[in-house]
């Protein structure tokens, strides 16, 4: 499947090539968006089509993706509703022209159904995104507004506060986890992916990382295919056991309930996407048992490749990435608003914004809250307030009315976006 990743890429690169060819003469070419597996052939799918085009690695992606809901439980419910159109929130782009020379903390006080997340500012030709801004950022020429809300009319600015400005705190950089202790990952099953989610591990600074991948594809060719990964990246230990992990006795001796997180990877060497999950799912059945033979929690995140079986997943269990649907609502997001890219980027790597979870009992003293005041909370600490997740059942709501109230606060996060170092 290595195999078929490469020739995938190759034929991507070369219609881009014909592409190219064909409008090279046009004053308006169109503008392409264009999926590479590869991240390290991005670079010569940029330079196939040098006109307006969006070029998403599909590998880097969803590593970022696996690698962030290992940091931050619960984060792919946030990812799949603003992924989706016409599923709760989405984010949108407006031009912000009309609020040049305003800075950013003042225009939270106009959007009255939406959250405003921060800009996205043009730097030599490309979209930078500036996402929960520091106190004082103002909205120069060009800017766009970035925008959580359920539909693009929701997320129109109202012509005058209406309420009062919330004084933001200057926050600064912080590393969401504060981990010390090495995170210990058990990775399930084989895929091309592997490689780019250990350079992600790799990524984060102050962060360790013990790996082991347990695959029955035997592990002479796994260690070829890491090794240059590896070797770039000296905060991740990784280890090979080659097991079928779907034999109940072998992962009993394997013993997953030590690892802190474990992932099923959909698997590359199988016959069809239908058997990868077949195997993802009885995998995750026998882990499930064994953790509460031990009275543990399993910190689960499965990769499906069929979004046919995302309905056999109780999504109590874990979180659930299926990476195909993701990358098509991606892409799509993308096709209608460019800028996209660049924030989704921004949002699921380490450094700068990051989309964490904190109990709401940080945020107030009071037996009962209202959105209205976690906003205010919030940006007093210099961070924006998405929403307000209940561990529990892993409900998340997204951009509530600002009117909206909780009480029995032990079970409430915050959803939040904040500043973290990289």
């Amino acid at each position: 499947f290595v195999r078929g990743s490469v020739q995938s890429d190759t034929q991507t690169i070369k219609t881009l090539l014909s592409l190219e060819a064909i409008v090279v003469d046009e004053e308006q070419p169109p503008r392409v968006v264009a999926e590479i597996f590869e991240a390290k052939n991005v670079r010569l799918a940029r330079r196939a089509y040098q006109a307006d085009a969006e070029i998403i690695s599909s590998d880097g992606f969803v590593s970022r993706l696996l690698a962030q809901n290992i940091r931050h439980p619960g984060l792919s419910r946030v990812i799949d509703e603003i992924l989706t159109h016409q599923k709760g929130n989405e984010i949108y782009i407006r031009d912000g022209d009309g609020f040049v020379g305003m800075q950013v903390d003042e225009l939270h006080a106009r959007f009255p159904d939406a959250v405003l997340m921060g800009l996205v500012r043009r730097s030599d030709g490309r979209p930078e995104p500036i996402l929960n801004p520091a106190p004082g950022t103002r909205v120069a020429e060009g800017d766009g507004l970035v925008i959580l809300a359920p539909s693009y009319d929701e997320s129109k600015p109202s012509e005058m506060p209406f309420r009062s400005v919330f004084a933001r705190g200057a926050g600064g950089a912080s590393n969401a986890s504060g981990a010390t202790e090495a995170r210990r990952i058990l990775i399930l099953g084989w895929s091309h992916r592997v490689p780019a989610l250990i350079t992600e591990f790799g990524t984060y600074d102050d962060e360790r990382y013990e790996v082991r991948i347990a695959s029955k594809v035997p592990i002479a060719e796994r260690e070829a295919l890491v090794a240059k990964v590896t070797a770039a990246n000296p905060t991740v230990a990784v280890a090979h056991v080659e097991i079928n992990f779907t034999d109940s006795d072998q992962m009993r001796a394997l013993g997953p309930e030590g690892a802190d997180s474990i992932v099923f990877m959909g698997s590359d060497w199988t016959e069809s996407a239908e058997e990868s999950d077949a195997r993802t799912l009885m995998g995750s059945l026998i882990v499930d048992e064994l953790f509460r033979e031990h009275d543990l929690e399993a910190n689960v995140i499965m990769e499906l490749l069929d979004p046919d079986n995302a309905t056999l997943v109780a999504r109590s269990r874990g979180e659930l990435i299926i990476s195909p649907l993701v990358l098509s609502h991606l892409m799509t997001q993308v096709a209608l608003w460019p800028e996209l890219q660049v924030v989704f980027d921004e949002l699921i790597t380490f450094g700068g914004a990051d989309i964490t979870f904190r109990p709401l009992t940080e945020y107030t003293d009071s037996a009962t809250v209202s959105f209205d005041e976690l906003e205010a909370s919030a940006a007093a600490r210099g961070e924006t307030a998405l929403g307000v997740r209940t561990p529990s059942t892993g409900q998340v709501e997204l951009n509530p009315s600002k009117q909206a109230t909780w009480d029995e606060l032990a079970d409430r996060e915050l959803v939040t976006l904040v500043t973290t170092s990289g």
